[in-house]
Parts: structure tokens; C-alpha cells; sequence
């Protein structure tokens, strides 16, 4: 954990630096110059809210600083619910090109609800045939448990300024997680249509319909505790992009 911990600080340290200046970053005697093109950034970030299970705010912030070859991305989502936080993530990746719209993805994640854990992260990310917004990521934890994240959504126009995009997202696990409610194999689906309009392509206000099942063993976990195994959700949200 204390090797992770240490990870964790010279990864951040490596985006303090790539972040500054390039006079600043020579005169340190650290190039790190992306040499394939100019620098660039890019930040999106979605908060929505339900007053459902007595209210609950969600947030997913995605931001990069790079080029069309090497990016470093640092990535956040979580959810409160009645005033407390019950889930929350940060990451951070070293992204390079792949293929034409693909790009891999390694670097590392921190879990601060509901457990303190680290995680080793590989993945890759990029558009799929028919313009699939694709994210697939293996991840292992400091314990040793492997889990698999996937997510696909797709933007359909019905106007100009009116978007239309299904989501599917997929948890499985390879083992019993019990400590976290997990259980082998597929442990949870979300799918749903998410209709945002764009006042600005910068500024769009949404609703999210979504769906959520916990199947198999992860659904006799939550059963267990006393909870739900399926939930239909409408959330009011905002979408800001940069």
C-alpha cells in the first residue's frame, strides 16, 4: 500500500510538471516535450440529481492534457446520498495512440468510498465502428482482486442542439469481493437513455433515465444487506464542457 501511496504522488508530481511551461520545464533540465504536436487541453464534467432513496447527487469529471499522441488524463466519480458519501474514485492514466480513434490507457486509481483502495489500472479507449464511445479497463487492486469496466454510449442527433445517447455500462468481477458487496462474474449493469439539449456546446442541461440490475452473486450480496437488486432512476443534470 505504502509503494502504491508513493505511485501516487510521482504520478501527480509528473502531471505538476508536465503542466508547466515549457521554458520552465527546460530550464529544470525536464524536456518532456510532446513532440508529435501541440499541447492541449480538454475537461468534461456531468453533475446530476435524483430525489429518489432520500436524494441522491452524482458526478463524473473527465480531463486530459496532451496531444493526438500522448495524453495524461486524470478521471473522478462519486455519489452522495443523503448528504453522505457513498462512493468515490480518482484516476489517473497515461494515455498513448493505439490505432486510428483508439488510445491505451495504464496508470493508476484511488477508491475513497466505500473503502480506502488503490488499484493498477490498463485499458483502452476510443471510438468503435457506427461511433461507439468505447471504455474498457482492467483493474487490480492492491488485494488482488481483478475486476473488468466497460462502457459504451452513443450520440444521436434529433436536432441540432438536441442529443439523444443510450449508455450501457458493465462491472464484472473475477472473484468474491465480499468486503465490497461483489461477487463473481457480472456483478452490475446500468443502461438507460440520457436527452440533453445544448444551449451552448459548452453548457447542456439533460435527464438521465437509467436502469440498474445487481445480478448473481453480487444481487444475494445486496439481498442479504437488506437492499435492492434493481432500481429505474430519473436524474435532472448539467453538462459542462471545456
Amino acid at each position: 500500500k505504502q509503494l502504491v501511496g508513493y505511485a501516487i504522488k510521482a504520478a501527480l508530481l509528473a502531471l505538476t510538471l508536465l503542466a508547466a511551461p515549457v521554458s520552465a520545464r527546460q530550464e529544470a533540465g525536464l524536456s518532456m516535450d510532446f513532440t508529435d504536436d501541440d499541447l492541449f487541453t480538454y475537461l468534461k464534467a456531468e453533475v446530476d440529481y435524483t430525489g429518489e432513496n432520500d436524494g441522491q447527487l452524482r458526478w463524473d469529471a473527465e480531463g486530459w492534457l496532451g496531444g493526438d499522441y500522448q495524453k495524461l488524463w486524470l478521471l473522478s466519480q462519486g455519489e452522495r446520498t443523503d448528504g453522505e458519501l457513498e462512493d468515490a474514485q480518482v484516476q489517473l492514466l497515461y494515455g498513448r495512440y493505439l490505432a486510428t480513434f483508439w488510445d491505451w490507457r495504464v496508470g493508476l486509481r484511488h477508491d475513497f468510498e466505500p473503502a480506502s483502495l488503490n488499484y493498477a489500472v490498463l485499458g483502452i479507449k476510443g471510438l468503435a465502428p457506427y461511433r461507439f464511445d468505447t471504455d474498457a479497463s482492467l483493474y487490480l487492486s492492491e488485494d488482488g482482486d481483478l475486476s473488468l469496466g466497460f462502457a459504451v454510449e452513443l450520440d444521436m442527433l434529433i436536432t441540432q442542439r438536441l442529443i439523444a445517447q443510450p449508455y450501457l455500462d458493465l462491472e464484472l468481477f473475477a472473484q468474491d469481493v465480499p468486503e465490497l458487496g461483489m461477487g463473481a462474474g457480472l456483478s452490475e449493469l446500468s443502461a438507460g437513455l440520457r436527452v440533453r439539449y445544448e444551449i451552448k456546446r459548452e453548457f447542456a442541461p439533460y435527464v438521465d433515465v437509467g436502469y440498474t440490475r445487481l445480478p448473481g452473486e453480487t444481487g444475494r450480496l445486496a439481498r442479504a444487506a437488506g437492499g435492492d437488486t434493481e432500481e429505474l432512476t430519473v436524474r435532472a443534470g448539467l453538462r459542462l464542457w471545456y
